[in-house]
């Protein structure tokens, strides 16, 4: 077995731990099979794609000759079963003679296992070498240099919020460290790991970490951190000068209190698994069972394992502490062993969740011993872990603990707006044969989320399968699912609502606060969102929370409040550009137009998150001015948002939903020249698109081409197909309102309602329904209801 090394370093070893130098002295050959092993890791590849990637500037002949070579040498050196062949074209690794740290490391992340994964990354890809001649290859590895380092970077911050949630907070800070050396430029990075220091109790190694950017920053680009990093640790000296000036006894006080909010992991007990078989001499297979619950259970590191030492012992005190209690038997059946156990609640005083037995041959126990120690670290991880737990009582089947490690790290990328790399996860985390089926759930609204209403509606109806398997809430949710994707947004809220009754202190009030915005009931959404404690479960990862809260509060007119909770969610989530959109909309409501300024200043200094950009907040906030009447205002922010997008848009790739933001912001200053040359751009990229032929005929009906408006009209009153979800018919709203057609519009309005368009805080900005503002039909349509 050979040992590739890439990461950090280069290096090939064999069985003895012996150099392989002659494939380390010659870098092509080297490159060869570092390309084999890390590119797409055992597959196979075409002749022709090695040729074009290690010898183009060769003959066809020539270069053929120079591969054949080259794989000559690796087998004379490494062995002939290293390197194999499939036919004559194909070549590839046998896995089962190699391996490689970088495929470990991502085979380790895919799995869920963060810690190993970390401990794989040893640093960069590769570093410092190049092959001449193969400038194909250079840019693979510089491009996956960076994908790997992007991927070790997003799996220690994930890892980082992990031990924050256990309790493990000095493992916390280490992870964020970690997160911020693979990006040691990254201020959004130094904001996350300062305001997670600062959480943990650890404001001077907040300071310490802030001032060590700094430095670097200065000595080698000459520049300060931007005004959000020095508003962020501002707050926190300042912070800790209070203290100080209320006296030594304020701050013992103050230590006891943030000791004594510091979170424990829960205590475990288990109990002797008995021994049902009547013969003492299995007695060891009890003994097999309890280690093994007991190893599972410590390798999850959100719980304290504690065994009882056997039936002679004194638990009295374990018994009291403990908050979760294992018990289970044996006995033989057929020619096998059947393993089954219970995990008990003392806060409940009844069974967690339903734990499937275990079953394995006479003569080897321990595989039963291990399946159940998975099955009961996925339940009892799936009780005490925070992301998860409202929900664990609310299923039929707890998950196994793979299953609950791929459910984890899913909602974490759900969570960061990762919609793709999450399903994977979640699809993987609910196989055909398992009662888990939360994660498919979650995958739906992922689906929904990127706007793949096929996909969506596919695992739906996979789920709807399993539906009379399920739990009563589960049965409710996957309902919901059924007649939100059929556009039946009514209908959602009245499951949503019934489901949050079911299972009051969930997160699902987060769901039942959306919809509620989105059935124009911004009273209740308040009412479910206000209800939620930020800082409980997988909230405080997920900065849309203040994004409805602040829409609901919009949508009343509560505009002090709405900047309160705008203010709140900056606090939790300072690194995020999408909380100062939703404190630049308050602002902008309200009239400051100061504040407007100061709040997109900050959101221009950060970074883009998932769910917003700097150039996204400019937009909103000047379109909340305009249409509360602060006209130069909105005009002086527009052209400032227009200037960001531009040179936002200036850098390659340059991504369609960018480009139609820049359309959208000429628009509204009536740049049509401008608008015309982006929208016959994008039309030629996706003609069918149904934002760009309302886009087209809303930009006829402005600059006075009735014949383009009427031919957009047209094409969208025939539009088809499901999941438009009545977004034609708001473009038809729009294109009718500016022709001056107000029954018409009013009409389609109430028809996209019908088939599903959300109520919104961009409706009563909506430039183009702005002829619609004075008659009475239209604002009692828009009127809050509820």
């Amino acid at each position: 077995m050979f040992r590739l090394t890439v990461l950090g370093q280069i290096d090939l070893r064999d069985d003895t731990d012996a150099e392989v130098r002659p494939v380390l002295a010659q870098p092509k050959r080297l490159a060869l099979l570092v390309y084999l092993a890390v590119s797409a890791p055992w597959r196979f590849y075409r002749r022709d794609e090695l040729l074009a990637m290690f010898w183009p500037e060769l003959s066809d002949e020539r270069a053929r000759n120079a591969l054949r070579q080259a794989l000559h040498q690796l087998r004379r050196t490494m062995g002939a079963a290293v390197v194999v062949a499939r036919g004559a074209d194909d070549i590839g690794l046998d896995a089962q003679q190699i391996t490689c740290d970088a495929v470990d490391f991502h085979t380790a992340l895919d799995r869920g296992m963060l810690d190993s994964a970390i401990d794989s990354y040893r640093g960069d890809l590769l570093p410092g070498f190049v092959v001449d001649g193969a400038g194909a290859f250079n840019a693979w590895l510089d491009e996956t240099r960076i994908q790997l380092r992007h991927r070790a970077t997003r799996a220690a911050w994930a890892l980082a919020e992990q031990h924050e949630k256990s309790g493990e907070l000095d493992r916390a800070a280490a992870s964020a460290r970690r997160a911020l050396d693979l990006v040691t430029d990254d201020e959004s990075a130094l904001r996350r790991l300062v305001a997670l220091l600062d959480r943990v109790g650890d404001p001077s190694g907040a300071i310490r970490a802030y001032e060590n950017f700094a430095t670097r920053l200065r000595r080698d680009l000459e520049v300060e951190p931007s005004p959000a990093s020095q508003q962020l640790i501002a707050v926190i000296r300042s912070r800790g000068l209070a203290l100080n000036g209320a006296g030594a006894q304020q701050t013992a006080r103050m230590s006891h209190v943030d000791a004594s909010r510091t979170p424990r992991r829960a205590s475990v007990l288990v109990t002797c698994f008995e021994n049902l078989t009547g013969d003492a001499t299995f007695d060891f297979i009890g003994r097999l069972v309890s280690t093994a619950v007991c190893q599972a259970l410590s390798e999850t590191r959100v719980v304290q394992v504690r065994s009882d030492g056997g039936p002679d012992a004194d638990n009295a005190a374990i018994e009291d502490e403990a908050r979760l209690t294992i018990s289970g038997s044996y006995h033989a059946v057929d020619a096998g062993w059947y393993v089954s156990a219970t995990v008990h609640s003392r806060e409940t005083g009844r069974s967690v969740g339903h734990v499937a037995p275990a079953t394995a041959p006479r003569e080897r126990p321990w595989e039963a011993a291990h399946e159940l120690g998975q099955r009961i670290a996925g339940a009892v991880a799936a009780h005490v872990d925070a992301r998860v737990a409202s929900w664990a009582d609310a299923v039929v089947d707890p998950p196994s603990y793979a299953a609950h490690q791929r459910h984890v790290l899913g909602m974490e990328l759900h969570l960061r707006g990762e919609y793709r790399g999450a399903i994977t996860q979640f699809l993987a985390a609910s196989t055909p044969d398992s009662g888990f089926t939360i994660p498919l759930l979650w995958a739906i609204q992922a689906s929904c989320n990127l706007d793949e209403y096929d996909q969506a509606a596919a695992i739906h109806a996979e789920l709807a399968v399993r539906r009379t398997r399920l739990a009563p809430a589960e049965q409710l949710i996957c309902d919901y699912y059924g007649v939100l994707l059929a556009g039946d947004r009514g209908a959602a809220l009245r499951l949503v609502k019934r489901v949050a009754e079911m299972v009051p202190d969930s997160e699902v009030h987060s769901q039942l606060g959306r919809d509620a915005i989105t059935c124009n009931q911004p009273r209740l959404a308040v009412a479910a969102l206000e209800c939620m404690d930020p800082e409980v479960g997988w909230i405080p990862a997920w900065t849309p929370h203040w994004r409805r809260l602040t829409e609901a509060y919009h949508l009343l007119g509560e505009h002090m409040h709405e900047r309160d909770a705008a203010r709140r969610g900056r606090q939790q989530h300072p690194e995020a550009v999408s909380t100062l959109l939703y404190l630049a909309r308050a602002s902008a409501a309200l009239g400051d137009v100061p504040a407007v300024h100061t709040t997109l200043d900050e959101a221009a200094a950060l970074a883009s998150d998932p769910f917003a950009t700097a150039g996204d907040a400019m937009f909103v906030a000047a379109q909340e001015l305009r249409t509360h009447g602060h006209a130069d205002g909105a005009t002086a922010v527009m052209q400032r948002a227009i200037s960001w997008q531009r040179e936002r848009c200036s850098r390659l790739p340059v991504a369609f939903a960018d480009r139609m933001l820049l359309a959208r912001m000429f628009y509204e200053i009536g740049s049509w020249s401008e608008v015309s040359q982006l929208v016959t751009e994008l039309t030629c990229e996706r003609g069918d698109d149904v934002d760009l032929i309302g886009f087209a005929g809303a930009l006829g009906a402005r600059t006075g081409n009735a014949s383009a408006a009427e031919d957009g009209l047209a094409t969208l009153r025939r539009v088809t197909g499901s999941f438009r979800f009545g977004r034609h018919l708001i473009w038809a709203a729009r294109i009718a309102a500016l022709l001056g057609k107000h029954d018409d519009a009013l009409n389609h309005l109430r028809g996209a309602f019908a088939r599903g368009a959300p109520y919104g805080v961009d409706l009563h900005t909506d430039i183009d329904l702005q002829p619609l503002a004075n008659d009475p039909r239209f604002r009692e349509l828009l009127r809050p209801k509820g």
